[in-house]
Parts: C-alpha cells; structure tokens; sequence
C-alpha cells in the first residue's frame, strides 16, 4: 500500500538529494577543546563569547559553528518581487519522517528508510527521493524497540506487556504475490537480549538457573546452538560487527563491567564502574565507556590495547557511527548526577545537540542543533548513521517518539 509522504517545507527534498549524490562532509571543527574539568561548557553563538560555568566562575571560551549558522548554497531561490533579484531560500538540516512513535530504524542504500512503529511495529518505508512511502503491518503488539540488521530486511523486535519482556526475530521478503512479507518466530523465554552478527545470525543471551547462555541462532533454518556460558543473565550485548562485547546493566547504585566476549570466555576490559554505559564503533572497533570511574564521571576510549580519555563526556547510548566518523547526542552542559539513571526514569530532560568527535585529539565538537532549526525541543533518544554515507544521520525524538533526518 503506497501513499503520498508529505516532508515539511518543499525545498528539503532538493537539498536531501543534493547530500544523497554529491556527498557532502560537511563537519566543522569547533575552537578549541576543553579540558576534563571544564566539561559542557561551550559558546553558542557565531562569536566567541565567555561564558559561565555552573558554578559561576569563567571558563575556556569556544568558538562553535554550528551548521545552520553557516551560509549553504540552495539549488533553489526565491523571489523577493524586485525583477532580477533573487535570495537564498531558507534551509533546514532536519526532515520530520514519522508522526508517530518509532522503535527502531534505518537505511536501506541511501534513498530508503525503514522503520517500525512503536507498539503494532508496522514497518514502513520512506522513499526519500519519490516522497512515497509503503507499510507492512505486523499481527504484533506492545513493540517497545526495534533492531535492524546492516540491510534492512532481518529485524529484532523486543515487546514488554505488563508480565514479561519478550524478543521477537523476522525476516522481510517477498511472497508468492511479490508483495513484501514479515515471517518469523519468538527466542525463547528469559531471553535478557538479542543482536545481529552479520547480517543473517543472530546472537542472545539466555536466563538460567546458572547464569546465562549465550546462543546463535538463524532465522530462516531456526537454527539454534548454544555458543557459550556466563556466571550471570542481567546483560546487554553490542557487536561491532566482528567482535561481541557484554555489559552488566548500566545503574548508577551498582558496579558494571564491560566484557570481550567470545565462546571460550569473557574478559574484562575495564576496572567496574558504576552506571557504565559503552559504544563501539565499528570501523575503527573503538569502544567508548561512560561511567564513574575513580568517583568522576568521565568517557574512556579503548583502542586495541591503547586507553584514553576523552575531553569531555560522551553519552553512548546516543551515539552512533558512520563510515569514518562517530556522532553523538548530548547538551551543551551534561547533568551528572546519577548518570544515566535520571534520564531513562525521565527525571532529567536533555536538550540535545548533535556532536562530532575528532578522534585525532579526543575531542567533541557541537556541529548543530535541532531545536534551533525545527522550534521543537529535542531530547534525543537514538540516532542511526549511514553505513555509506558520512553526512546522514537518523534520530528519534525522546519527547514525542517521532523520527527525524538529519543530512548537511
């Protein structure tokens, strides 16, 4: 079923294809970097300005160029009514995809994207270039996330009623009529998380009375071995594609550990931290670990068997990779008390930029801001960069759920 997909403002379609086939990177180094202990504190206006810090004393002042303080050029003008003049027609970075809730997203090329609903987990496909969109329902309910494997057409939905969590794995293809098909099958019960290796297997992590097992399954033989066992179940798994790394559950009262996994064992990366949290980028198989470490809340970065530390604190749960660079969600200045308990129990609401990290000197840099250029608040709950391309970003809106673009 297709239906005409309205994009606010008739000249963002333009500019999105423009980013789709030229391929503009478009990041802008932002002054200098802070130190450790003068986290979150930037200027945001074209100049350099000082500002204050929390506690009221001066700071390192940053020049921030955000992108939409920045002249771009527009394929279109617009007419102002004297002959022969012309101006530059208004541009915005942000595309509105979805009215509704989102689950989960991603690209498919870089023309499509595909995401689920929140609660049915209809899928539904944004043309980006057409304008067109097409729906696949579900017979599910009560979807409260979705994963999507590197392509698109396998999905991990993860559903929570009012008695148990449950993880369901589907693969979209074609039927008999050449019409696209959700077929699948529930992971057992007690299964604490589930992710993609490749893009066909599926890793997860099954509760016993033991611990845990880790398991391997395929979706379209239902092939499911058990890979390996853990002296405990409260867990997450993330995969960076070519390796699996386990981290207890992030809490700012309880000590968790980041684990390399693989079927022989686990391993111990990092001294435990209270509400740990960690992203790894694939590309470069950097692994970034938020938590309070030595009783300060700061971001280490592991690359290979090299630590360091980054200049401010990154919130990996917001994070996401492209190609060749990382980009995360965090405001100017990062609440740190009870890191990230608050935020997920919606206690403490963000008011998001989107930052690129320069992995040379370790350094965030604030490249734009959503509500300067939707008038919208945005807390950001999730982002999803292209596998293709540098300069197109996804992002789910933590206050109303909706789905947004954001292409330079």
């Amino acid at each position: 079923m297709q239906k005409k997909f309205i994009i606010a403002g008739g000249l963002v379609l333009v500019s999105i294809t423009i980013a789709l086939f030229v391929y503009v990177f478009f990041v802008q180094k932002a002054g200098e970097p802070l130190s450790s202990t003068q986290e979150g504190v930037f200027a945001t206006s074209d100049q350099a300005d000082t500002v204050q810090s929390p506690s009221g004393t001066d700071t390192q002042s940053a020049e921030v160029n955000l992108a939409q303080d920045t002249p771009s050029t527009s394929a279109l003008t617009e007419t102002t009514g004297v002959q022969g003049t012309e101006t530059q027609a208004p541009r915005s970075h942000y595309t509105q995809l979805s009215t509704t809730p989102v689950a989960g997203m991603t690209f498919i090329g870089t023309s499509t994207v595909r995401y689920s609903e929140k609660g049915t987990g209809t899928l539904v496909d944004v043309n980006l270039l057409t304008q067109e969109t097409t729906t696949l329902t579900t017979n599910l309910s009560n979807i409260i996330s979705a994963t999507f494997n590197t392509n698109g057409s396998r999905v991990i939905f993860k559903l929570h009623d009012t008695l148990t969590t449950r993880f369901f794995v589907g693969v979209v293809a074609k039927n008999a009529e050449g019409i696209n098909d959700l077929r699948g099958s529930f992971l057992p019960q007690d299964t604490e998380d589930a992710i993609f290796v490749g893009d066909t297997n599926i890793r997860y992590l099954l509760a016993t009375a033991a611990g845990g097992e880790v398991h391997t399954y395929e979706s379209s033989t239902k092939k499911d071995s058990i890979e390996g066992t853990l002296p405990f179940s409260q867990a997450s798994l993330i995969s960076s594609g070519k390796d699996t790394y386990i981290l207890s559950r992030p809490s700012a009262s309880q000590l968790g550990t980041l684990f390399r996994y693989t079927p022989e064992g686990i391993t111990p990366l990092l001294p435990s931290a209270r509400g740990l949290t960690a992203f790894v980028a694939p590309y470069s198989e950097s692994l970034y670990s938020t938590g309070y470490f030595d009783r300060e809340l700061s971001t280490t970065v592991l690359k290979g068997d090299t630590q360091s530390y980054l200049a401010q604190i990154m919130n990996t749960d917001t994070c996401t990779a492209t190609q060749a660079s990382v980009y995360c969600a965090r405001p100017i200045v990062f609440e740190t008390a009870e890191y990230p308990d608050r935020w997920y129990r919606g206690e403490e609401r963000h008011e998001d930029f989107i930052w690129w990290l320069n992995e040379e000197s370790n350094t965030l840099h604030p490249i734009s801001s959503p509500v300067k250029e939707t008038g919208q608040s945005f807390d950001i709950l999730a982002m999803q960069g292209n596998k293709d391309v540098d300069n197109l970003l996804l992002l789910i809106n933590k206050n109303n759920g909706t789905l947004w673009l954001y292409t330079q």
